[in-house]
């Protein structure tokens, strides 16, 4: 197991608690609950009374991480009070390396695809101008600077008015979807910088796309060197000239291989659900069908194993389960990708699935007010952020997208630290008493500790609040669903 990567200044260890980590009724797969680690926890006590990680281990004991598609915050909640929104006139570079100021225009419910690979977030942060969404690919023109109101969101919105809505979350990758994915099981795309499609440049493979290590002939760009995370040559490229960054120069210039998208033989390489099955930490991943959603399919020690492979179940089985009254301790929940929230699918119908899945677990007051669900959305879609992201190494990060810490445990407000997906594996870890993975991203030496996202864990380890409060617990918010054929 790799040293823990740096979180807090300090080392003393947390005196576990004699309360076990368990889930909330009976299950047939479930694992018995692991003691605390002696290992990896970095927090003291203090003689007045317990300290934040021993609160949250009393009161929280089911994680939902529940992962949508391909927003950014600006586009999702830009106008919402408080938060960080981007100006009335914003810049937007043209082809002939001039720049003009626009202002955003309003979204319809189902709005264009914007492209959002990895070169793409590339372009669009411009070194920090946050100028370049106008080059990126849209059938629409300038399709990238759209953005919703508060009646287009309700629910959403709603959610955000009532517990904890993050606007300094930043996406772990510059994008897409699958190395966004793995980073969330993992802390790391293992390299992995995009998949397979039917279109050129990305059009490997034999069989159906996206069948990852089920397929031997499928290949995708990989970084060559890629635990080498920060290559100043690499890192060099979101500074441009925007036209040389391009995936025929990633490969001219050899920082990308092409490659089977299949981690299979790297022994240090690990995901949380391996970590979690050998601490004895009940998970489960609820999976909605999606072919650039499937990050275990990714890692091959997880594919053929049949203790992790069982777990990955669907969005139905998470509705039965919390029907029940159980939950796992850890849980991905992802959605079928026509209620992702990915364009050119209908907001209004993503949400509406999303207040499925968050109204049958409030709906369980026992299991709710045991559970944290942090939402988020894997990557900026292509859509106009304004807020340039750390530059900490050469995977990232990409631009906002927003986060939101549901729970009767969440602060309320708007939170301006900066978190990432690195954030929420930080969270998992602390609460369960996990190492860190091998591959987790480390401490940016070029960022104060509190301002270093894969130092956030939530709970304020890193000297900045937190999202979680345990003075009192926040009502339940349970809402209607929309018709949408009124939204479109």
């Amino acid at each position: 197991m790799a040293p823990r990567p740096l979180r807090i200044v300090s080392a003393a260890l947390v005196v576990a608690l004699g309360v076990a980590i368990a889930c909330t009724g009976a299950s047939s797969d479930r694992e018995p609950a692991s003691p605390t680690s002696s290992t990896s926890s970095s927090w003291t006590e203090t003689p007045t009374g317990p300290t934040q990680l021993e609160l949250a281990r009393r009161h929280i004991k089911h994680v939902v991480f529940l992962i949508k598609e391909n927003r950014s915050f600006d586009t999702l909640f830009g106008t919402f009070p408080g938060a960080d929104g981007p100006p009335a006139n914003v810049p937007v570079r043209r082809r002939d390396g001039s720049v003009d100021m626009i202002r955003l225009r309003h979204a319809a419910d189902e709005t264009a695809d914007v492209n959002h690979n990895f070169m793409a977030g590339l372009t669009a942060i411009d070194g920090g101008k946050m100028d370049g969404f106008g080059l990126l690919g849209s059938l629409v023109p300038l399709g990238a600077y759209v953005w919703y109101t508060k009646d287009q969101l309700p629910a959403y919105w709603r959610y955000a008015q009532g517990y904890e809505l993050a606007d300094r979350f930043f996406s772990a990758v510059y994008g897409p979807t699958g190395p966004e994915h793995l980073w969330s099981v993992a802390g790391s795309s293992a390299g992995f910088a995009s998949f397979e499609t039917d279109m050129p440049p990305q059009s490997y493979g034999t069989g159906l796309p996206r069948e990852y290590c089920d397929d031997p002939e499928e290949r995708v760009f990989r970084f060559v060197d890629w635990r080498s995370n920060r290559r100043p040559d690499v890192m060099d490229l979101e500074y441009g000239p925007l036209e040389h960054v391009t995936m025929a120069a990633m490969q001219d210039e050899g920082f990308w291989k092409i490659a089977w998208p299949c981690v299979k033989g790297d022994r240090a390489f690990e995901t949380l659900p391996d970590e979690l099955m050998a601490a004895g930490v009940s998970w489960r991943e609820y999976r909605g069908e999606n072919t650039y959603v499937d990050p275990l399919r990714q890692v091959w020690h997880d594919r053929h194993d049949p203790r992790i492979w069982g777990r990955r179940t669907t969005p139905d089985r998470y509705l039965a389960d919390v029907a029940r009254g159980y939950l796992p301790a850890v849980s991905w929940l992802t959605p079928p990708l026509e209620v992702s929230d990915h364009p050119p699918g209908s907001l209004c119908a993503g949400e509406n699935w999303t207040v499925t899945m968050l109204n049958a677990l409030m709906r369980q007051p026992k299991l709710w007010r045991t559970t944290a669900v942090v939402l988020t959305w894997d990557d900026f879609g292509g859509y106009y952020d304004h807020v340039p992201p750390p530059h900490s190494d050469m995977y990232g990060y990409g631009p906002r997208v927003p986060m939101l810490v549901i729970s009767p445990w969440a602060t309320t407000g708007v939170n301006h630290e900066d978190m990432a997906p690195d954030s929420v594996l930080n969270l998992i870890e602390e609460l369960f008493g996990l190492d860190a993975l091998h591959d987790q991203r480390v401490a940016d030496p070029g960022l104060a500790l509190d301002r270093d996202p894969s130092q956030n864990d939530l709970l304020g380890g890193n000297g900045t609040r937190g999202a979680f409060q345990f003075d009192h617990a926040l009502p339940r918010t349970i809402l209607p669903q929309r018709n949408c054929s009124a939204a479109r």
